[in-house]
């Protein structure tokens, strides 16, 4: 289990962190990434914040899924317009949102966090 982000900026970091480990992890199990494999990156987000908040209780896990597909809307036509940008921020939100779930981050602050990370980094990766 990590240390606990306070501010944004940390926040941001271990995100992005997530991020890259979650894309490496994606290749490695897709390495011919088809459009549909590429739809199940999202999935990868839950469990890394998981992994760093120490949650492993399956039932836990599973109830925060659920809250993460309540809170991502999908949207085919932004997605095939910026298939990397929206994959990236899709998977950053789960990201947050799952955090939000385990009651440690409320949506005022992953918004800030998603600001942070938009001025800060590279948010157009492909994976």
């Amino acid at each position: 289990m990590k240390k606990l982000p306070r501010k944004n900026k940390q926040w941001a970091s271990e995100a992005y962190d997530a991020l890259n480990k979650a894309i490496a992890l994606f290749k490695n199990d897709y390495p011919q990434a088809t459009p549909n494999d590429k739809l199940r990156f999202i999935d990868y987000a839950m469990p890394f914040a998981c992994f760093n908040r120490g949650v492993n209780n399956k039932e836990r896990a599973r109830e925060i899924g659920y809250y993460i597909l309540e809170q991502s809307p999908f949207n085919n036509k932004a997605r095939e317009q910026h298939e990397s940008l929206y994959d990236t921020l899709s998977f950053l939100l789960a990201y947050l949102d799952s955090h939000v779930a385990m009651g440690i981050l409320n949506k005022n602050k992953t918004d800030d966090i998603i600001v942070h990370l938009s001025k800060h980094y590279d948010l157009a990766l492909e994976h």
